[in-house]
């Protein structure tokens, strides 16, 4: 089975993108993983900045875009004081596009994102970044819920037989190494060692 090579880890620097920044880091020594750092900075609070600011257009991006570069670099810099090869890049554009985006044009194996962004009102209404990640893209998403503690020691993986779901279970095998799994259907479960 093929190992995972390049991860993407999309962030927001909340708590909950810290949280896949963390599970990321733990998934990257067991395959050898590059991991691909990337932050989308929203594309219409720039336009709006830009028309309200004395600023010029360029001076006013930069206010914006330099601290979210500062703040990638910082966790890029912790990752590879780990031993981790890591690369980083600072997008605009909408979100779940931009992931989308690059984990195309890096080849990524797996997107790593956390369940929900700073803003839990507006994504209440308008849907997550991660469901939209899943939504529009093509690459296997790992949805990071809690502060991660250590390797994943049991994986439940619920299958239909399905191209997609057939999908997600070779995924969990290539992805969680030496865990324990469980695949269910609704009439039958069975538990096992990889």
């Amino acid at each position: 089975m093929e190992k995972i090579r390049r991860i993407l880890i999309a962030t927001d620097f909340s708590p909950r993108g810290e949280r896949a920044v963390q599970r990321a880091a733990l998934l990257a020594p067991e395959h050898a993983a590059e991991l691909y750092l990337l932050h989308v900075l929203p594309a219409l609070p720039l336009e709006v900045f830009k028309h309200l600011i004395a600023e010029t257009p360029l001076e006013t991006e930069q206010r914006l875009y330099n601290p979210a570069k500062i703040a990638l670099q910082n966790r890029a810099d912790m990752l590879a004081s780990r031993g981790i090869r890591v690369k980083h890049h600072v997008a605009i554009g909408r979100a779940h596009l931009e992931i989308n985006r690059y984990a195309q044009s890096h080849h990524a194996d797996l997107i790593v994102i956390g369940d929900q962004g700073e803003s839990f009102a507006r994504e209440f209404f308008l849907g997550t970044t991660a469901s939209k990640t899943l939504r529009t893209g093509h690459h296997p998403l790992l949805i990071v819920k809690q502060e991660p503690r250590d390797e994943y020691k049991h994986v439940l993986v619920p299958v239909d037989f399905s191209k997609n779901s057939l999908n997600a279970l070779e995924m969990a095998l290539k992805a969680v190494m030496d865990a324990s799994f469980t695949s269910c259907m609704w009439w039958k479960c069975r538990s096992g060692r990889k």
